[in-house]
Protein backbone atom coordinates (compact mmCIF):
# COMPACT_ATOMS: atom_id res chain seq x y z
CA UNK A 1 0.00 0.00 0.00
CA UNK A 2 1.77 3.66 -0.75
CA UNK A 3 -0.09 7.02 0.55
CA UNK A 4 0.21 10.07 -2.06
CA UNK A 5 -0.74 13.48 -0.44
CA UNK A 6 -0.92 17.17 -2.41
CA UNK A 7 -1.23 19.66 0.38
CA UNK A 8 -2.60 22.92 -1.77
CA UNK A 9 -2.68 26.78 -0.50
CA UNK A 10 -6.66 25.87 -0.01
CA UNK A 11 -7.67 22.14 -0.53
CA UNK A 12 -5.28 19.08 0.05
CA UNK A 13 -5.47 15.82 -1.57
CA UNK A 14 -5.00 12.09 -0.27
CA UNK A 15 -5.30 8.77 -1.68
CA UNK A 16 -4.26 5.86 -0.44
CA UNK A 17 -2.91 3.24 -3.37
CA UNK A 18 -2.50 -1.06 -3.51
CA UNK A 19 -0.10 -0.24 -6.41
CA UNK A 20 1.58 2.94 -8.17
CA UNK A 21 -0.62 2.58 -11.11
CA UNK A 22 -3.82 3.55 -9.90
CA UNK A 23 -5.26 6.08 -7.98
CA UNK A 24 -8.25 4.90 -5.66
CA UNK A 25 -10.42 6.96 -3.91
CA UNK A 26 -9.39 9.96 -3.70
CA UNK A 27 -9.97 12.25 -0.17
CA UNK A 28 -10.65 16.30 -0.46
CA UNK A 29 -10.18 18.23 2.71
CA UNK A 30 -9.50 21.74 3.98
CA UNK A 31 -5.59 22.57 3.91
CA UNK A 32 -5.12 23.41 7.57
CA UNK A 33 -3.60 27.04 8.59
CA UNK A 34 -2.30 25.62 12.05
CA UNK A 35 0.78 22.87 11.20
CA UNK A 36 -0.74 20.45 14.14
CA UNK A 37 -4.04 20.62 12.82
CA UNK A 38 -3.08 19.60 9.47
CA UNK A 39 -1.09 16.30 10.84
CA UNK A 40 -4.20 15.87 12.87
CA UNK A 41 -6.53 15.59 9.87
CA UNK A 42 -4.12 13.36 7.93
CA UNK A 43 -3.80 11.06 11.17
CA UNK A 44 -7.59 10.49 11.02
CA UNK A 45 -7.30 9.89 7.26
CA UNK A 46 -5.20 6.73 8.44
CA UNK A 47 -6.64 5.31 10.98
CA UNK A 48 -9.71 5.23 8.27
CA UNK A 49 -7.50 2.98 5.87
CA UNK A 50 -5.62 0.72 8.66
CA UNK A 51 -7.67 -2.63 7.94
CA UNK A 52 -5.97 -2.25 3.94
CA UNK A 53 -2.28 -3.28 4.83
CA UNK A 54 0.82 -1.59 6.05
CA UNK A 55 2.41 1.37 3.96
CA UNK A 56 5.41 0.82 1.71
CA UNK A 57 6.12 4.74 1.17
CA UNK A 58 4.66 8.05 0.86
CA UNK A 59 4.90 10.97 -1.50
CA UNK A 60 3.93 14.50 -0.51
CA UNK A 61 3.33 17.38 -2.45
CA UNK A 62 3.37 20.81 -0.94
CA UNK A 63 3.09 24.52 -1.86
CA UNK A 64 6.33 26.25 -1.26
CA UNK A 65 10.19 25.84 -1.07
CA UNK A 66 11.94 23.17 0.62
CA UNK A 67 15.29 22.19 2.32
CA UNK A 68 18.39 20.90 0.88
CA UNK A 69 17.14 17.46 2.47
CA UNK A 70 13.52 17.53 1.26
CA UNK A 71 12.28 17.32 4.72
CA UNK A 72 12.07 20.91 5.92
CA UNK A 73 9.67 23.76 4.32
CA UNK A 74 11.45 26.90 4.22
CA UNK A 75 8.53 29.01 3.19
CA UNK A 76 5.80 28.72 1.86
CA UNK A 77 3.29 31.76 1.20
CA UNK A 78 -0.08 31.27 1.48
CA UNK A 79 0.74 29.30 4.71
CA UNK A 80 3.09 31.51 6.98
CA UNK A 81 2.69 29.00 10.60
CA UNK A 82 3.85 26.44 8.76
CA UNK A 83 7.15 28.12 7.55
CA UNK A 84 10.29 26.31 9.20
CA UNK A 85 8.14 23.62 10.17
CA UNK A 86 10.01 19.54 9.72
CA UNK A 87 7.11 17.95 7.22
CA UNK A 88 8.60 14.96 6.47
CA UNK A 89 9.61 14.48 9.73
CA UNK A 90 6.21 14.68 11.05
CA UNK A 91 4.84 13.00 8.08
CA UNK A 92 7.11 9.97 8.95
CA UNK A 93 5.70 9.90 12.57
CA UNK A 94 2.02 9.76 11.45
CA UNK A 95 2.41 7.26 8.65
CA UNK A 96 5.41 5.28 9.88
CA UNK A 97 6.68 4.64 6.35
CA UNK A 98 9.51 6.21 4.11
CA UNK A 99 8.58 9.55 3.32
CA UNK A 100 9.38 12.09 0.13
CA UNK A 101 8.43 15.58 -0.25
CA UNK A 102 8.49 17.64 -3.58
CA UNK A 103 6.96 20.86 -4.31
CA UNK A 104 3.19 20.53 -4.99
CA UNK A 105 3.53 22.16 -8.56
CA UNK A 106 6.77 20.00 -9.23
CA UNK A 107 4.71 17.08 -8.84
CA UNK A 108 1.49 17.99 -10.40
CA UNK A 109 3.89 18.88 -13.80
CA UNK A 110 5.65 15.24 -13.49
CA UNK A 111 1.80 13.59 -13.58
CA UNK A 112 1.02 15.37 -16.79
CA UNK A 113 4.56 14.77 -18.30
CA UNK A 114 4.03 11.39 -18.01
CA UNK A 115 0.21 10.25 -17.58
CA UNK A 116 -1.26 13.95 -18.89
CA UNK A 117 -1.40 16.38 -21.47
CA UNK A 118 2.54 16.18 -21.59
CA UNK A 119 3.02 12.62 -21.96
CA UNK A 120 4.11 12.86 -25.46
CA UNK A 121 7.21 15.23 -25.24
CA UNK A 122 10.68 14.89 -23.73
CA UNK A 123 11.02 18.33 -22.31
CA UNK A 124 7.64 19.60 -20.60
CA UNK A 125 6.77 22.68 -19.05
CA UNK A 126 4.55 22.85 -16.78
CA UNK A 127 2.75 26.33 -15.51
CA UNK A 128 -0.11 26.45 -12.91
CA UNK A 129 -1.65 29.62 -12.35
CA UNK A 130 -4.21 29.28 -8.99
CA UNK A 131 -4.15 30.79 -5.71
CA UNK A 132 -0.28 31.41 -6.53
CA UNK A 133 1.84 31.00 -9.48
CA UNK A 134 4.37 28.20 -10.18
CA UNK A 135 6.25 25.82 -12.74
CA UNK A 136 8.45 22.87 -13.28
CA UNK A 137 10.59 21.49 -16.09
CA UNK A 138 10.09 18.23 -16.72
CA UNK A 139 13.16 16.59 -18.77
CA UNK A 140 12.78 12.71 -20.00
CA UNK A 141 10.03 11.66 -17.74
CA UNK A 142 12.16 13.43 -14.36
CA UNK A 143 11.72 16.45 -12.33
CA UNK A 144 14.74 18.83 -14.34
CA UNK A 145 17.88 19.06 -11.58
CA UNK A 146 17.28 21.97 -9.24
CA UNK A 147 19.09 23.57 -5.98
CA UNK A 148 16.60 25.48 -4.00
CA UNK A 149 12.94 24.31 -6.59
CA UNK A 150 11.76 26.54 -9.41
CA UNK A 151 9.71 30.11 -8.35
CA UNK A 152 8.89 31.22 -11.88
CA UNK A 153 5.58 32.96 -10.05
CA UNK A 154 8.22 35.32 -8.61
CA UNK A 155 9.68 36.87 -11.78
CA UNK A 156 9.70 40.40 -12.34
CA UNK A 157 7.50 41.25 -15.35
CA UNK A 158 7.39 44.89 -14.45
CA UNK A 159 8.03 48.21 -12.56
CA UNK A 160 5.48 50.63 -10.99
CA UNK A 161 6.62 53.53 -9.01
CA UNK A 162 10.25 52.08 -8.47
CA UNK A 163 8.76 49.00 -6.99
CA UNK A 164 9.00 45.25 -8.92
CA UNK A 165 6.33 43.59 -9.65
CA UNK A 166 6.08 39.87 -9.84
CA UNK A 167 3.62 37.52 -12.45
CA UNK A 168 1.94 36.50 -9.32
CA UNK A 169 1.08 39.78 -8.75
CA UNK A 170 -1.18 40.44 -12.25
CA UNK A 171 -2.72 37.05 -12.31
CA UNK A 172 -2.50 34.94 -9.36
CA UNK A 173 -6.09 34.14 -7.81
CA UNK A 174 -5.35 35.40 -4.24
CA UNK A 175 -3.96 38.73 -5.52
CA UNK A 176 -7.24 38.64 -8.43
CA UNK A 177 -9.35 38.08 -4.54
CA UNK A 178 -7.83 40.82 -2.74
CA UNK A 179 -7.63 43.31 -5.59
CA UNK A 180 -11.69 42.79 -6.49
CA UNK A 181 -12.74 41.58 -3.35
CA UNK A 182 -13.90 38.48 -4.55
CA UNK A 183 -13.61 34.68 -5.68
CA UNK A 184 -11.99 35.04 -8.99
CA UNK A 185 -14.64 33.07 -10.79
CA UNK A 186 -16.67 35.36 -9.97
CA UNK A 187 -15.50 38.57 -11.84
CA UNK A 188 -17.49 38.77 -15.05
CA UNK A 189 -15.57 41.86 -16.74
CA UNK A 190 -13.99 40.81 -19.93
CA UNK A 191 -11.01 43.69 -19.46
CA UNK A 192 -9.78 41.80 -16.71
CA UNK A 193 -9.20 38.50 -18.16
CA UNK A 194 -7.95 40.24 -21.20
CA UNK A 195 -5.38 41.68 -18.92
CA UNK A 196 -4.41 38.34 -16.82
CA UNK A 197 -3.67 36.43 -20.57
CA UNK A 198 -1.55 39.59 -21.46
CA UNK A 199 0.36 39.04 -18.34
CA UNK A 200 0.41 35.84 -18.53
CA UNK A 201 1.68 35.73 -21.90
CA UNK A 202 4.50 37.84 -20.87
CA UNK A 203 5.42 35.41 -17.82
CA UNK A 204 5.37 32.32 -20.39
CA UNK A 205 7.69 34.15 -22.81
CA UNK A 206 10.22 34.12 -20.12
CA UNK A 207 9.14 30.56 -19.58
CA UNK A 208 10.01 29.45 -23.33
CA UNK A 209 13.15 31.26 -23.30
CA UNK A 210 14.27 30.29 -20.27
CA UNK A 211 13.47 26.57 -20.74
CA UNK A 212 13.07 25.93 -24.69
CA UNK A 213 10.45 23.43 -24.13
CA UNK A 214 8.64 20.66 -26.83
CA UNK A 215 5.74 21.59 -25.12
CA UNK A 216 4.24 24.02 -22.57
CA UNK A 217 0.87 22.34 -20.58
CA UNK A 218 -0.86 25.33 -18.40
CA UNK A 219 -3.46 23.98 -15.15
CA UNK A 220 -4.42 25.63 -11.79
CA UNK A 221 -7.69 26.55 -10.92
CA UNK A 222 -7.78 29.93 -12.61
CA UNK A 223 -7.25 28.10 -16.18
CA UNK A 224 -9.60 25.66 -15.13
CA UNK A 225 -12.25 28.41 -14.65
CA UNK A 226 -12.70 28.71 -18.51
CA UNK A 227 -11.94 32.56 -18.52
CA UNK A 228 -8.31 32.41 -19.68
CA UNK A 229 -8.08 31.63 -23.54
CA UNK A 230 -4.25 29.97 -23.96
CA UNK A 231 -4.74 31.15 -28.01
CA UNK A 232 -5.49 34.49 -26.90
CA UNK A 233 -1.86 33.96 -24.35
CA UNK A 234 0.01 31.96 -27.24
CA UNK A 235 -0.66 35.04 -29.78
CA UNK A 236 1.01 37.47 -26.99
CA UNK A 237 4.10 35.16 -26.13
CA UNK A 238 4.63 34.86 -30.30
CA UNK A 239 5.00 38.16 -30.82
CA UNK A 240 8.08 38.51 -28.22
CA UNK A 241 9.59 35.15 -28.53
CA UNK A 242 8.56 33.79 -32.11
CA UNK A 243 10.97 31.37 -32.51
CA UNK A 244 10.20 29.56 -29.35
CA UNK A 245 6.31 30.06 -29.33
CA UNK A 246 5.30 29.24 -33.17
CA UNK A 247 6.02 25.43 -32.70
CA UNK A 248 5.54 25.31 -29.02
CA UNK A 249 1.78 23.76 -28.29
CA UNK A 250 0.20 25.42 -25.44
CA UNK A 251 -2.09 22.58 -23.88
CA UNK A 252 -4.48 22.44 -20.74
CA UNK A 253 -3.79 20.24 -17.97
CA UNK A 254 -5.69 17.00 -18.83
CA UNK A 255 -5.22 16.01 -14.73
CA UNK A 256 -7.25 18.57 -12.91
CA UNK A 257 -7.40 18.62 -9.00
CA UNK A 258 -5.64 14.98 -9.30
CA UNK A 259 -2.35 15.97 -11.32
CA UNK A 260 -0.21 16.22 -8.46
CA UNK A 261 -1.06 12.65 -7.03
CA UNK A 262 -0.52 10.78 -9.92
CA UNK A 263 2.89 12.75 -9.85
CA UNK A 264 3.37 10.93 -6.82
CA UNK A 265 2.78 7.63 -8.02
CA UNK A 266 5.11 8.79 -10.79
CA UNK A 267 7.68 9.46 -7.70
CA UNK A 268 7.42 6.86 -5.57
CA UNK A 269 7.67 4.74 -9.40
CA UNK A 270 10.84 6.06 -9.91
CA UNK A 271 12.16 5.29 -6.19
CA UNK A 272 12.41 1.74 -7.09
Amino acid sequence: MFAVIDVGASKSRIAFCRNLRNLGQVEVFSTQADFSGQMSMLRKRLHKMQNKGSLRAVACGVAGTLDAKKNRIVNTGHLPRWHGKYLGDALRKVFRAPVFLENDTALAGLGEARRGAGRRYAVVAYVTVSTGVNGVRIVDGKIDRNVSGFGIGHQIISVINQKPQTLEHFIAGAELRARFGKAPEKIASKSVWKDVERYLGYGLVNVLRFWSPGVLVVGGGIIAGEKINLSNVKRIAVAYARHYAESCPFLKAQLGDYGGLYGGLEFLSRMG
